[in-house]
């Protein structure tokens, strides 16, 4: 759970150290590659679970609609249906596709994931969660 700067630095650090490539997101936001909708996911996934659980005033509002606005939005356009606050630090969907992590999962630090997994119940109770440890890789 991301609470401070520091620690949105960090998980930001370690997704992008799971990239295959190196960073070079305006090349690939040029050729509008599915490597760019999944680092800016992820980015905006990580900045919405910050503003999430940081307390908020009147002022810092802005930056939380606008993070949920892009969050949602490049969850719709990717497929990546990944709820605030259940994957670890260097997380990383390998391709977009249908990816859907529920409330009630809980995903350990660099583990990858690949299309058409599903992690969820029919019936989703805090009483039961799904749990995933470290260094895994999911496919389906």
């Amino acid at each position: 759970m991301i609470q401070s700067k520091e620690d949105l630095r960090a998980y930001l650090k370690a997704d992008a150290a799971m990239c295959s490539k190196p960073n070079r997101l305006f090349v690939r936001w040029l050729t509008r590659s599915d490597e760019y909708y999944i680092r800016a996911f992820m980015v905006a996934l990580r900045h919405y679970e910050y503003w999430l659980n940081k307390r908020r005033n009147l002022f810092q509002q802005i930056p939380y609609i606008f993070w949920w606005w892009y969050y949602r939005h490049l969850k719709i356009k990717s497929q990546l249906f990944i709820m605030p606050n259940v994957v670890g630090p260097g997380f990383y969907p390998r391709h977009q596709g249908f990816v859907r992590i529920g409330p009630t999962s809980n995903v350990g630090k660099n583990c990858t994931v690949m299309p058409m997994v599903l992690l969820g119940k029919k019936h989703p109770t805090k009483d039961c969660p799904i749990k995933i440890g470290d260094n895994c890789y999911i496919v389906c």
